[in-house]
């Protein structure tokens, strides 16, 4: 049984990205991934555009990279790809797509990148779109294979206790298509700010209830609670004032320390991406204060 590592392209790969570069073994990733790490993928999986653009790529470069489908069009097209063998429900996207095949080939799996929905590194408001199906597909492959509990692994934050759940599969669809982060931990919320240039915080409660009293009206002087979004209409229709808000939540801030594990390269990476100007003679504490002040 081989461990290999399985990236995935959500913002949180950024924050682990020196794992990535010192792994010691295969190295399989999807769609524009073999852009960034060309040298280290093993392995690649993704749609039939991307995947003839990366075959082209590969070819030209002398590249050693496989390209692995399950679309049987681009198996005809190019003859050096190679066709999954891995169960044909799990063949709806790349990403379970990937970690089906290793699992059926027998691997153990460290994943990393794979943030079950939210912001993409190459795909800008891909986080607008729902993805909870990638959520149920998760579920479906663990109830698919008896080894899922014990082969696969998260790098960074573990989402095994929420794909274990098998219930609230909207818990992180909520958050993200708010554009707000959708993983409960400091240093996803600390890549999210540089990212997205403003203070973040993860809210536990999304739409907590509030007291309000009718002051116009036959319920005039009637007190009771609404849910937050319930009761800003109601204020703004001139029917109630709020007299409670919501208790403070046990909100998760970022934590910011992260940034002094991360490279040079990876900061330069960020500020790309954002498309916020520096250059490559700026020290480490130069750019996060860059990135930290911009907005």
């Amino acid at each position: 049984m081989r461990q290999l590592l399985a990236l995935g392209n959500g913002i949180s790969r950024l924050l682990h990205e020196d794992t990535i570069k010192k792994w010691p073994g295969e190295v399989w990733g999807c769609n524009n991934i073999y852009k960034e790490y060309p040298d280290k993928l093993t392995r690649l999986y993704g749609h039939r555009d991307v995947m003839l653009e990366a075959s082209k790529y590969r070819d030209e470069r002398g590249l050693s990279f496989e390209v692995w489908t399950g679309d049987k069009e681009l198996i005809r097209l190019q003859s050096a790809v190679q066709s999954v063998t891995c169960p044909g429900e799990h063949r709806k996207d790349s990403g379970t797509t990937m970690i089906s095949q290793a699992l059926t080939e027998g691997h153990t799996v460290s994943v990393c990148g794979c943030d079950l929905g939210g912001r993409d590194i190459y795909t800008v408001r891909l986080h607008l779109h729902n993805k909870q199906s990638w959520v149920r597909r998760w579920r479906n492959m663990r109830r698919g294979f008896p080894s899922f509990d014990s082969a696969i692994r998260f790098i960074g934050y573990d989402h095994m206790p929420y794909i274990q759940a098998e219930d609230n599969e909207y818990g992180y669809y909520d958050r993200y298509r708010a554009e707000l982060p959708h993983i409960p931990d400091q240093e996803y919320i600390a890549i999210f700010w540089l990212l997205y240039g403003k203070h973040y915080v993860y809210k536990r409660e999304l739409n907590p209830m509030v007291k309000v009293r009718y002051i116009i009206g036959p319920r005039i002087g009637w007190e009771t609670e609404y849910r937050r979004s319930i009761a800003e209409i109601f204020v703004s229709r001139g029917l109630v004032e709020v007299i409670a808000a919501a208790p403070a939540d046990d909100d998760i801030t970022a934590d910011m320390t992260v940034t002094k594990r991360m490279n040079k390269d990876t900061l330069l990476k960020i500020a790309g991406l954002r498309a916020v100007p520096v250059h490559e003679d700026m020290t480490k504490a130069q750019l996060i204060e860059r990135l930290s002040e911009e907005q």
